[in-house]
């Protein structure tokens, strides 16, 4: 019964020295890691609603709506986490949103259209899409608006709030 002591702790040994079992990140975690992500994302509907979202490396959101957007104007929403830029990372991974095709110039949307720019040290990509021909440029808009909204409507609802001056009153 000896001799089968120093087998197990052999077995032990080599199963640890097996790559992904030490204490290094796997190759899975990795690839949910951004580095240096940048973005710029711009959707139009067909009923004329539009969004731009840019994204910096540093993590700086902005954001500009409507006639913001036309040209591509924005203002500071919010500088975001490492969690945050780690849950954009996963949209743009799972989806392979890297390797998006672009649209036809002339082919029209049913419902929105998207211009998207994606750069990061894993690629870039630049691309135009609709509908759902890009699976998951939809899902990555409803995330950057809720990352956005997250802060803009608490501000708003804090402006509501605070007391100003009463109607009426002189300035």
């Amino acid at each position: 019964m000896r001799a089968a002591g120093p087998v197990v702790v052999f077995l032990m040994l080599a199963l640890l020295a097996l790559p992904g079992c030490g204490g290094t990140p796997s190759a899975a975690h990795e690839a949910i890691t951004p580095q240096r992500l940048s973005l710029t994302l711009f959707a139009r509907t067909t009923d004329r609603r539009m969004t731009y979202f840019d994204l910096a490396a540093n993590g700086d959101l902005r954001f500009g709506g409507g006639q913001q957007a036309v040209g591509r104007g924005t203002t500071l929403t919010r500088t975001l986490d490492a969690a945050q830029m780690e849950e954009i990372w996963r949209v743009i991974d799972r989806h392979g949103l890297l390797h998006g095709q672009s649209a036809g110039l002339f082919e029209k949307p049913e419902k929105v259209e998207y211009e998207v720019k994606i750069s990061s040290r894993r690629g870039s990509a630049s691309y135009r899409s609709l509908d759902d021909a890009t699976p998951g440029l939809d899902e990555l808009h409803e995330l950057l608006f809720d990352l956005h909204a997250e802060v803009a409507y608490r501000l708003d609802r804090v402006r509501q709030m605070t007391p100003g001056p009463a109607v009426g009153d002189e300035p």
